[in-house]
């Protein structure tokens, strides 16, 4: 079922993981050396874009009429034109005092030379959009290869691309984080799908999900080596956020993460060129 109405739930985890973004950016650029050791910094990583991404699938569901080329168009524009223009807007300002990504990638001199690795890896810096435009692209042919209330061929069909991905050649065009980040976005887009189904099992899951998370930090690497491992440590971190955020009652702590949810992809942006703004140098 489709729905207009905006879940604040949604925009609160939104907001959290908006706010881990910033603080994940912020640690980065401060520490520079074994900051990927750094337990918050791993923490933090453990869960804020696999967040994005799964929440990314749970609304294409929600907030998804139908899946045509005015759908497409929409996402380009809203997640394409953005990853462009903010790519080069980082370029131009990358030697600006306040700028803090030049020390972690080597910007060539030549904006030719620069556009051709955009076109190469268009995942260089704004790679999360670009990913997310990518998952709906493939949904896109998903819908059209399949009837909605097909129930058992809309999910194997799902996993039929999943496997197609992870047998690509993973050098260009941003397919290494796809194969990592495509299978999260289309649990989102399932959890939405059966949420009614499933929702009253959560609170069940908090104490596997911690045991889980326990177990899997000392193995875990912020540079996704293991994508089991990955999957189960941002899986259970998000089951006991969803936890959490549903039993907080403070209301202006919820309305201040809303907020912050509301307004994640213009934060999400404006952070890139502001990146020393916060612990460190900044």
């Amino acid at each position: 079922m489709i729905q207009s109405k905006r879940n604040e739930v949604i925009d609160v985890l939104r907001g959290i993981a908006v706010l881990g973004v910033l603080l994940g950016h912020a640690i980065q650029r401060g520490m520079i050396i074994n900051y990927e050791q750094n337990i918050i910094f791993k923490i933090i990583y453990s869960f804020h874009m696999p967040l994005f991404m799964l929440l990314s699938g749970y609304t294409m569901y929600k907030y998804t009429k139908k899946y045509d080329i005015n759908f497409l168009k929409k996402k380009f524009i809203r997640l394409i034109i953005p990853t462009i223009v903010w790519s080069y807007l980082i370029y131009f300002v990358r030697n600006f005092e306040f700028v803090g990504i030049k020390e972690f990638i080597q910007f060539p001199n030549s904006i030719i030379e620069y556009t051709k690795i955009l076109f190469w890896h268009p995942d260089i810096l704004i790679w999360f959009l670009y990913i997310v435009f990518l998952c709906n692209i493939i949904f896109y042919i998903h819908k059209k290869i399949i009837k909605e209330k097909n129930e058992k061929a809309d999910i194997i069909v799902t996993i039929l691309f999943a496997i197609i991905i992870y047998l690509l050649p993973n050098q260009n065009f941003g397919i290494a984080r796809l194969q990592i980040y495509f299978p999260i976005f289309s649990l989102g887009y399932y959890i939405a799908k059966y949420f009614e189904h499933i929702k009253k099992y959560l609170k069940y899951l908090v104490v596997p999900s911690v045991t889980i998370y326990i177990w899997t930090f000392s193995k875990f690497n912020v540079i996704v080596d293991n994508k089991l491992i990955y999957y189960l440590i941002s899986i259970s971190a998000i089951i006991i956020i969803y936890n959490i955020v549903t039993r907080i009652k403070y209301e202006k702590i919820n309305n201040g993460l809303a907020f912050l949810g509301k307004k994640s992809l213009e934060i999400y942006l404006c952070q890139c060129i502001c990146l020393n703004i916060g612990i460190g140098k900044g």
